[in-house]
């Protein structure tokens, strides 16, 4: 009796595609209806096909020959690039396995690979032409001006029109930014400042001495919307008027003074005090022999105010995340999480 092992691929560029467990019983009834004892399955989720970064696939090829044949629901789902999808049947086969689809049954005759040929080289075309198409739909969207899935500190989007709108509180702050750089303050310094007070990047990060030059660089906050070498002029709501931008580029600049270095908190807009609830934000002193010393504390509201040595708690959260990544078991349930959420939020 032949044996197999099964190969399923998710990925998140099609709305509408075979689920895994919907793969993976269709490849389970071809291998009983021909008489093939199945060994075990691999499985990527969210992955895309044009690339061979699939941690499964990889660990599939190089367990080659524990099997005779790899089954997959179609071709496409072993690969969608043409190069890799030859490099790997041949490396494969090099070691006696054979790649089938439980779909599209093509023998082993010159005409049978002719057949098989084809087909990879029409999911080829598809992955091609796909981007071609999210290509010509996102510059559409770039010449009124809309919301290409960028997010930017200081606006949100208008879901009825997909323009850009000012956020309040965001915007605020882009216009301290300027206001206390032409004022003289350090960069460093502005950036310590917004991090203590519990400030985040639009990913989440605390905000650094980058982020703060990027944020007196952007243009789009005088009100020039840009996209992939497409411009529109007052196609953003403008924070900042020119004068002031350019008042801005004219600072000169300097190195950072004594105690200004910048202290990277990790944790901040992710942890939060057990005992109030309240986020916790970086703060840092300076002991009587000179030493910085850098905690994690309440924001101040209340009597709580407790705060947690900065390097206590990071070793403790990546100690977690290190033990959590140690179990296989528990990352494909966090993955399948993961997918679960990118799904149910896709209209938004």
């Amino acid at each position: 009796m032949k044996t197999a092992v099964l190969y399923a691929r998710y990925s998140s560029d099609k709305q509408r595609e075979a689920s895994i467990d919907d793969q993976l019983r269709v490849c389970h009834e071809f291998c009983a209806r021909e008489g093939i004892e199945v060994l075990k399955a691999y499985t990527d989720y969210a992955l895309s096909g044009k690339t061979d970064q699939r941690p499964e696939f990889r660990r599939m090829v190089a367990n080659a020959p524990e099997s005779d044949l790899v089954v997959v629901y179609m071709f496409d789902r072993f690969s969608r690039d043409r190069y890799d999808s030859i490099v790997y049947k041949r490396q494969l086969a090099d070691c006696g396995v054979l790649v089938v689809s439980a779909t599209e049954p093509v023998d082993r005759t010159p005409e049978g690979q002719l057949q098989e040929g084809m087909l990879e080289v029409i999911a080829a075309y598809y992955v091609a032409d796909l981007s071609r198409k999210t290509r010509r739909g996102m510059e559409g969207n770039a010449l009124l001006a809309k919301d290409n899935g960028y997010k930017i500190f200081g606006y949100d989007t208008d879901p009825a029109t997909r323009r850009y709108i000012v956020n309040d509180a965001e915007a605020a702050i882009v216009r301290e930014v300027f206001s206390r750089h032409i004022g003289g303050a350090s960069i460093y310094g502005i950036a310590q400042d917004l991090a203590s007070r519990g400030w985040t990047t639009v990913t989440g990060a605390p905000v650094d001495y980058n982020w703060v030059l990027r944020v007196l660089k952007r243009r789009a906050y005088t009100g020039l919307y840009s996209w992939g070498g497409i411009e529109v002029e007052d196609g953003m709501p403008m924070i900042v008027d020119m004068e002031t931008f350019e008042a801005a580029q004219k600072v000169p600049k300097r190195k950072p003074r004594d105690g200004e270095g910048f202290a990277l908190y990790r944790l901040t807009g992710k942890l939060f005090c057990g005992a109030c609830g309240e986020p916790m934000h970086g703060s840092g002193g300076t002991g009587k022999s000179g030493k910085r010393y850098y905690y994690y504390v309440c924001k101040e509201r209340g009597e709580c105010r407790r705060r947690v040595r900065r390097e206590f708690v990071e070793d403790a959260v990546a100690d977690a995340v290190l033990d959590l990544t140690a179990d296989e078991e528990r990352m494909r349930k966090v993955a399948r999480r993961m997918v679960e959420l990118r799904e149910a939020s896709r209209d938004e």
